[in-house]
């Protein structure tokens, strides 16, 4: 599996390759210090340096065995799940801290983003990105541009959210209320994303 970098205007830049049993990779997140991605088939948190070398794997919690995102603040990490309706908190370590249950029309996680004060789930079924404060209380939500139909991930810096769609493959970008801003096509490799980060400046 590999993890292909772009700059934020969508020019390619590179690729770096995952560990070798990090094969079904769903979701990345990075906070400067390392990366952070899980793995759908054998329910591990894997952790990276920022050049990309595995400095251990963490087993998930027993009901979050379908982690389809993962986001750090840098203190903690959320994982959320395609199939149990709650977000997951670990610490930097990967040990289980709690969970907070997702509003009911939340029922298909593909990504979760936090910008430290605020968490943002996207939904693949429903087109949507649902906002919940840092202890899961939920704020409100926002529709998706309609070409953005295969939320597969999701990432915020606090001015700007970008959401990959893994059926047509390109990248959209909003403003934090959800107006529809720009999008860029990812390089023809990159055809099935998984994912997407946006590394501190």
């Amino acid at each position: 599996a590999l993890v292909y970098r772009y700059e934020t205007d969508g020019t390619f830049n590179n690729t770096q390759a995952l560990d070798a049993g990090n094969s079904d990779a769903r979701g990345i997140t990075t906070k400067g210090q390392g990366f952070w991605t899980n793995d759908y088939t054998d329910d591990l948190m894997y952790a990276y340096t920022t050049s990309f070398s595995l400095t251990g794997t963490s087993n998930l919690e027993a009901a979050n065995q379908r982690g389809s995102g993962i986001t750090t603040d840098g203190i903690n990490i959320w994982v959320a799940d395609d199939t149990d309706p709650n977000t997951h908190k670990y610490d930097m370590n990967g040990a289980f801290v709690s969970k907070f249950s997702q509003t009911s029309q939340n029922r298909d996680a593909s990504g979760v983003t936090t910008d430290g004060t605020n968490i943002w789930i996207a939904d693949e079924k429903d087109d949507r990105v649902y906002k919940y404060d840092m202890s899961g209380t939920f704020i409100e939500y926002f529709d998706l541009t309609v070409a953005n139909a295969d939320a597969f991930g999701i990432t915020t810096d606090g001015t700007n959210i970008w959401v990959v769609d893994v059926v047509d493959a390109v990248v959209y970008k909003y403003d934090m209320t959800g107006s529809f801003d720009s999008s860029f096509t990812l390089t023809a490799a990159n055809a099935d994303p998984q994912g997407i980060t946006l590394i501190p400046r």
